[in-house]
């Protein structure tokens, strides 16, 4: 929680590293597939994934919010999003389909006084 000055200086030297290295983030296609609920399958077009991404070639590199993606006209209980193949630097990285859907959990924060 309160880090030495040794700590201190080890964490910006970290951050500095990592500000300075190459990356690239690339697609096989700029396009998702969405899953509909009934099975059906539509093509979505991924604007991020249109040219490759290199973080600093922006102001704000970390912030890699891209356009909004219109699903669906109406509200869905559930879908799933299959990416294209994503590659960091030219390797290619695992990512599953992704299912999203409505959750009827409870979410109870900790208060800590």
């Amino acid at each position: 929680m309160f880090p030495s000055d040794a700590e201190e200086n080890e964490m910006k030297e970290l951050v500095e590293r990592r500000r300075n290295q190459q990356i690239e983030i690339t697609a096989s296609s700029p396009f998702a597939t969405i899953v509909l609920p009934d099975g059906t399958e539509k093509k979505v077009s991924l604007p991020f994934f249109e040219k490759p991404y290199n973080p600093n070639e922006h102001e704000q590199p970390y912030n890699i919010r891209g356009p909004q993606v219109v699903i669906s006209p109406m509200a869905l209980e559930s879908f799933t999003v299959i990416f294209p193949d994503i590659y960091l630097n030219g390797k290619k990285l695992y990512i599953p389909p992704v299912k999203f859907g409505i959750s009827n959990d409870w979410y109870a924060p900790v208060l800590n006084c």
